[in-house]
């Protein structure tokens, strides 16, 4: 049997429903997401473009042009992958005010969030082999201070525990010090909401050997598990267990 690889994403899935993960990635049953992540996925886009010209001329990219490429990704994922509406929604309204999120998003990325950072890898793809399992994974960001920054958009802005209980950033951690033989001086969040006046912070943390080895623990279990073929279902009353937050809720022979 060959090896599985692992990212953040599914360790993070398997953790919340294992049922979820298995048939997401045993079955390969893809389920449109919210819209929600369509309009991330654009705004990552626009942030990375933007900080890889920083790092070949020093400046930023005009705002009509971090419109122009979040949009444009928004409207291929969504045409890609669908997203799911409530009942109720129109789904053309629903995807035209995601794209008019953009504007207000991208000037205050540019004007506020992206002056001050001064990036020296972006968009940085790792994979590292172990014994029992390969850890895979795409870093938003590393700063030339040797920070790994992750950008997160939504509704509400992070808190500093996200960053402190983000398996995501010490997944993170872990493939920087592979691969650059030194963990991180820093891990952190840049949160940004997409409200019609955007507010963001940036917070930090750190991470140690026993962050580390902690995480590995959990995965070494997580592969255990996936390697048994045994996948309990979740707490019913956990919140994302509903129609609104899991694409196999309807289906799912658990409820």
């Amino acid at each position: 049997m060959s090896k599985r690889r692992y990212s953040p994403t599914q360790i993070a899935m398997f953790l919340r429903c294992p049922e979820q993960w298995r048939r997401r990635y045993i079955e390969g049953e893809r389920r449109p997401p919210g819209i929600a992540a369509h309009l991330g996925s654009g705004i990552h886009a626009g942030a990375a473009v933007n900080y890889s010209e920083k790092i070949k001329t020093g400046t930023e990219i005009k705002v009509d042009d971090f419109c122009d490429i979040a949009g444009d990704r928004l409207k291929e994922r969504a045409l890609e992958d669908d997203y799911t509406i409530d009942e109720g929604e129109d789904k053309k309204k629903l995807l035209s005010t995601a794209i008019d999120k953009i504007p207000n998003v991208a000037k205050h990325f540019i004007a506020e969030v992206s002056p001050p950072v001064q990036p020296k890898e972006v968009e940085k793809e790792v994979l590292i082999e172990g014994a029992n399992y390969n850890l895979y994974g795409f870093i938003d960001l590393v700063t030339i201070e040797n920070i790994i920054d992750d950008l997160k958009t939504g509704a509400r802005l992070k808190s500093i525990s996200d960053v402190q209980r983000s398996l995501q950033l010490t997944h993170y951690a872990i493939l920087h010090n592979v691969t650059e033989k030194k963990f991180p001086v820093k891990v952190r969040l840049t949160s940004i909401t997409t409200a019609v006046k955007p507010k963001s912070a940036k917070l930090e943390g750190v991470r140690t050997l026993e962050n580390v080895q902690a995480y590995l623990n959990v995965v070494d279990k997580v592969n255990e598990i996936i390697q048994s073929g045994l996948f309990a279902p979740t707490l019913p009353d956990n919140w994302w267990c509903s129609e609104k937050f899991c694409g196999y809720w309807k289906d799912c022979k658990y409820r």
